[in-house]
């Protein structure tokens, strides 16, 4: 556990909070910072995990592909995604907080969404990632996660 490093990618001011977060708890020689926009910049590479947390809410179906396929790329062989987010049952039944939240990302972003399993599956798969897994956290936020091939 001593080895773990995390690489933190986000915008600049995100990127500003998180480092005064991780010095207060004294873990700042762990931590790289990759200040970008997820859309445009290169996230790094080398990675064993990449964790795409409460993110693809915010952009569209293509722009969501993108985005695994630099993950995909930026992970080294065997290397794990994990996405969390409010992710939908295939038929749209629910969870309920995810239908209201997808009404919220069609008012307040350009194209914004809440996902199935079966669109981040496309996703993954589209990129190369191996078949999914599923987990429910809590009742409205749930994962996703696949490996790249060795």
């Amino acid at each position: 556990v001593a080895r773990m490093r995390a690489t933190l990618f986000d915008r600049p001011p995100v990127i500003e909070i998180a480092r005064e977060q991780v010095c207060a708890a004294g873990l700042q020689d762990r931590f790289d910072y990759i200040a970008g926009d997820c859309l445009a910049d290169e996230i790094g590479c080398g990675y064993d995990l990449v964790f795409i947390s409460n993110l693809i809410h915010s952009f569209s179906n293509e722009e969501n592909a993108g985005i695994v396929k630099k993950a995909y790329d930026a992970l080294v062989p065997g290397g794990t995604i994990l996405i969390k987010d409010f992710i939908m049952e295939n038929d749209r039944s629910g969870p309920a907080y995810g239908l209201v939240f997808a009404l919220h990302m069609l008012v307040h972003t350009r194209a914004g969404n809440t996902y199935t399993y079966d669109e981040i599956r496309s996703w993954t798969e589209a990129a190369g990632f191996g078949p999914g897994t599923a987990l429910s956290l809590t009742p409205q936020t749930r994962l996703w996660i696949a490996r790249k091939p060795e």
